[in-house]
C-alpha cells in the first residue's frame, strides 16, 4: 500500500524523529513542505530496492513524470525490522528537492534532504551522502523503466468505502499509487555462450538501427534479459511470456 498519508499525519502531529544535527525549526519547515506538497504527488510503489540495484539509469535526476512525486520502497533491514523508505521529489523550474522519510519500528523519521545547486548537490545532513545518492539512483532507475516500451504503469486506487469511512472520521483520503509492469517477452534470452548466454535483466538503451536497404529507424529503450539470472526477489519475480504482464513491483 501507499504510506504517504500516514507519513503526512505523523509529520503534522510532529510525531517524527529528526537527524541529531537539525534544529526544530528546520525539521518543521520540511514537515510542512511535505504535508503541503503531498496532495499534488504522483505516487509510485517500488518494493524492495535490492530489486533495482543492478539496473543502470538512462535518465538524469531532472527527469520526472510530475512536478511532485513520491517513490516508496518496502523491505526488511539486516536486523529483521520492516522498513518503509519514501522519497518525495519536488521540481520547480530547473531546481529539485528530494526529501527522504523512513519508517522503522513504527516510528517515522526525516532521514535527509537533497537539493540541487549550481555546483551539484546539497545534502543535509552531509554524512548521509552515500545513502542519499544511492536512493536517488534507485529513483532514477524507476524513471528509466517508465521510458521502456515494454513497461506499463498501473494505477491502484484506494477502496471507495474506505475513503468514505476516513472522511466520516475526519481523516484525509488515502493516495492512489502506480506500479510498473513488464509486458511481453521479458524472459528473452540470446543463444550462444559466455556473456551473451541468458544475460541478466537490464535496460537496453534506445538506439538507431540500420537495415540492409539503407534505411534507419529509432528503437526505443526496453527491459530485456532473463530475470532468473540474478534479478528475482520477493517483490519482483520475472516469469513473463509473450502477451503476459508481470509486476515490476507488486503490492505488499
Amino acid at each position: 500500500m501507499n504510506h504517504l498519508r500516514e507519513a503526512v499525519e505523523h509529520l503534522a502531529s510532529r510525531d517524527v524523529l529528526i537527524p541529531g544535527e537539525w534544529v526544530d525549526a528546520e525539521a518543521e519547515k520540511i514537515a510542512d513542505l511535505v504535508a503541503t506538497q503531498a496532495e499534488n504527488a504522483m505516487c509510485f510503489y517500488v518494493g524492495d530496492p535490492a530489486g533495482v540495484c543492478d539496473l543502470k539509469s538512462i535518465v538524469s535526476s531532472h527527469d520526472t513524470p510530475s512536478d511532485v512525486c513520491w517513490y516508496e520502497f518496502d523491505f526488511k533491514a539486516d536486523d529483521g525490522e520492516h522498513v518503509i523508505l519514501g522519497i518525495m521529489t519536488i521540481h520547480s523550474n530547473s531546481n529539485y528537492h528530494h526529501i527522504v522519510l523512513r519508517r522503522k519500528s513504527g516510528r517515522w523519521m526525516i532521514r535527509h534532504t537533497v537539493g540541487s545547486t549550481p555546483d551539484g548537490f546539497l545534502i543535509n545532513p552531509p554524512e548521509s551522502k552515500d545513502e542519499a545518492m544511492q536512493l536517488i539512483a534507485f529513483r532514477n532507475v524507476v524513471l528509466s523503466s517508465m521510458r521502456c516500451t515494454n513497461v506499463n504503469k498501473r494505477e491502484h486506487k484506494p477502496d471507495s468505502k474506505l475513503q468514505q469511512s476516513r472522511a466520516r472520521d475526519g481523516k484525509g483520503p488515502l493516495f492512489s499509487y502506480w506500479t510498473l509492469h513488464i509486458c511481453g517477452e521479458s524472459r528473452h534470452t540470446v543463444g550462444g555462450i559466455g556473456s551473451h548466454n541468458s544475460p541478466r535483466l537490464h535496460i537496453r538503451r534506445g538506439h538507431i538501427r540500420e537495415y540492409k536497404t539503407g534505411l534507419f529507424t529509432w528503437v526505443q529503450s526496453c527491459l530485456v534479459g532473463n530475470g532468473d539470472s540474478g534479478y528475482v526477489h520477493k517483490d519482483y519475480h520475472v516469469e513473463a511470456h509473450a502477451g503476459d504482464s508481470v509486476a515490476l513491483s507488486t503490492q505488499s
